[in-house]
């Protein structure tokens, strides 16, 4: 049975002696406790939020982690995954074990990394399936959850997962790139390029066929010539069989969760150069 306003109040206080003991400042007030609907409510901070429910607890949230949860409308709906994504905060934050920033909410994880364009925000299924066995494949992700025509899915730093909406099931995929600091990808035709995704055809298969695949990771895996960014050339297509002219030493960035930039060699000078992005 939900709280009522007082015994959420009463919760809420109790949050705010315990963060203070463990010299977490949320500050004052600034509103009284609101309704955050589905038998919770909430209070705002100085520096962050508190959020209770009867039934998932009593949690913080703040920083850029309380910007991204709010900007996928918190606990509620959010349009563009048609579904109410991460719903109330099971943990206050925390860090990953490399020390990054993290929240734990019903359904998913917010992850505060750096140069993501304030922090990921993780749910559904792949979620499950990526905490219970994909990290140490695919390491962390480097997206939020995604979505494009009958597609939902996630970036990470090793691969990519996919799934196709109202299914259950997940598709997940490596991707290989050349290792970083040492690039080399000269006058390949793609079949040979050093950048590939572990994807069967069975896959190929479920998700719809190649070119629907394809469509979606030449979204997010291309490469770019450096002196023109206009001219972004597809790694994945058909047959995989497309000629194509690259030489790409020495100046590759790779720019999936990081980057690495290192000199022109000797023999490339005035070569056309690329990214892979």
């Amino acid at each position: 049975m939900p709280d009522s306003i007082s015994v959420a109040a009463t919760k809420i206080a109790q949050k705010v002696n315990e963060l203070r003991a463990r010299r977490f400042d949320i500050g004052p007030s600034i509103d009284a406790i609101r309704e955050a609907g589905y038998g919770g409510y909430y209070q705002d901070f100085r520096n962050g939020r508190i959020y209770t429910h009867h039934a998932v607890g009593t949690f913080e949230v703040h920083g850029g982690i309380l910007r991204k949860f709010l900007s996928r409308n918190g606990v509620d709906v959010y349009a563009a995954m048609q579904r109410r994504e991460m719903g109330f905060p099971k943990s206050d934050e925390t860090l990953t074990p490399e020390g990054h920033p993290v929240s734990i909410f019903e359904w998913g994880e917010i992850i505060f990394f750096p140069g993501t364009g304030g922090g990921v925000a993780i749910s559904g299924e792949i979620y499950k399936t990526w905490r219970s066995g994909g990290l140490a494949a695919y390491g962390y992700p480097i997206t939020s959850n995604l979505r494009r025509g009958r597609y939902e899915y996630c970036i990470f730093e090793r691969g990519i997962c996919i799934q196709l909406i109202g299914q259950p099931q997940v598709h997940w995929m490596r991707v290989y790139c050349p290792l970083l600091g040492n690039p080399a990808i000269v006058n390949l035709v793609k079949k040979e390029m050093p950048v590939s995704v572990s994807l069967t055809k069975a896959q190929l298969n479920s998700l719809g066929g190649e070119n629907e695949v394809f469509a979606l990771l030449n979204e997010h895996y291309a490469l770019e010539q450096v002196s023109n960014k206009t001219n972004r050339i597809p790694l994945f297509v058909t047959g995989m069989e497309e000629q194509i002219s690259v030489v790409v030493r020495g100046r590759l960035r790779i720019r999936m969760g990081c980057q690495v930039s290192s000199g022109i060699r000797g023999r490339e000078k005035g070569a056309t150069l690329y990214n892979l992005v």
